[in-house]
């Protein structure tokens, strides 16, 4: 999360805070993208990623004169993101694992077996994600999709660095569990 960034993101903030409609939307196009991953790998399904993302925005509009112009702006609008997505999934659970065989197509050339087995890996460890508790899951995806240091998810979840260690390392360990037959 670079400074230039930084220094840009509290700039539009106080330009939206004076009025200017299209410095929010500056701040919607620039972040929409990453909010919505971040709500997906969360939530595990697309549909209650795009609300949970679209609700993050409207959350963090109406939340911006608390929000700290001393502190970076993105951290603080993904953890409104998070914690809207996280209150989805211990909400309901959205998330609808694919049936058994869905995706696997055996050929008469073999190959086909190659490419079966990677589906049925890559369908085994997404399960495995969607699987875990939303506040792993959370931390696991800001760490393992956003490649987010301990100290930023930490600073961005409002957790110490301990719990932040912890969480990922169950969530590590719930996952390997799960795929051991692939390992």
């Amino acid at each position: 999360m670079n400074s230039l960034s930084a220094d840009e993101d509290v700039d539009l903030v106080r330009k939206i805070l004076a009025g200017d409609e299209n410095s929010y939307r500056q701040i919607l196009r620039k972040y929409e993208r990453r909010i919505y991953s971040i709500c997906y790998r969360i939530l595990c399904n697309e549909a209650a990623a795009e609300d949970a993302a679209q609700d993050a925005f409207i959350r963090a509009y109406f939340a911006l004169k608390r929000y700290d112009q001393n502190r970076p702006f993105l951290p603080w609008l993904i953890r409104i993101a998070v914690n809207r997505a996280i209150s989805v999934a211990e909400r309901e659970r959205v998330y609808e694992p694919l049936p058994q065989g869905f995706l696997e197509t055996a050929g008469e050339d073999g190959t086909s077996d190659t490419a079966s087995q990677g589906r049925e890996l890559e369908r085994a460890a997404r399960d495995a994600v969607a699987g875990l508790p939303p506040k792993l899951r959370a931390v696991v995806a800001l760490r393992v999709f956003e490649e987010l240091s301990y100290g930023e998810i930490a600073e961005t979840l409002r957790l110490s660095i301990g719990t932040v260690m912890s969480r990922l390392s169950r969530g590590r360990n719930q996952i390997k569990s799960k795929l051991v037959k692939f390992l």
